[in-house]
């Protein structure tokens, strides 16, 4: 049942600046389309904690409605192997 399904987007890029709240004056639009998926549908947001800091953010920075994971390889492998997500990239 495709009603049944589940997404999880582990940020770990270039992305990572849209979702601090530091920039969330510029980025507001899409802040607010990102968390209304949270809510509305099956999305989950998960940032790694390792390449959030490499741009200069720490965890209270980052919107609530993004989970921290420590790092983003180790996130993607365990949703595949314990979770049964496919990566999609």
């Amino acid at each position: 049942n495709p009603f049944d399904a589940s997404i999880v987007v582990v940020l770990h890029g270039d992305e990572i600046p849209f979702f601090a709240i530091p920039n969330y004056d510029k980025y507001q639009e899409l802040m607010v389309r990102a968390r209304s998926l949270t809510l509305a549908g099956p999305i989950e947001f998960r940032m790694c904690q390792v390449a959030a800091r490499g741009h200069g953010f720490e965890p209270d920075q980052i919107h609530g409605f993004v989970g921290i994971v420590p790092m983003a390889d180790a996130e993607i492998v365990r949703l595949q192997q314990e979770g049964g997500y496919a990566y999609m990239r």
